[in-house]
C-alpha cells in the first residue's frame, strides 16, 4: 500500500490488492530484462 501527496495536496491512496497469478504475472513481466537496468545520474546544467 502507498499513499501518495498529489500537487494539489491531496492524496492518492495506490493498492494492489489481486490474485496470486496476476501478482506472479506481474512480477515476471517487471523482471524481463527491457526494464531492468542502470541508474544514470548527471548533473543538470543551470544558465546563470
Amino acid at each position: 500500500h502507498e499513499r501518495w501527496q498529489n500537487p494539489d495536496q491531496s492524496y492518492s491512496n495506490l493498492r494492489i490488492n489481486s490474485s496470486v497469478e496476476s501478482l506472479n504475472a506481474y512480477r515476471e513481466g517487471v523482471a524481463h530484462p527491457d526494464w531492468v537496468g542502470d541508474l544514470i545520474l548527471r548533473a543538470i546544467q543551470t544558465s546563470k
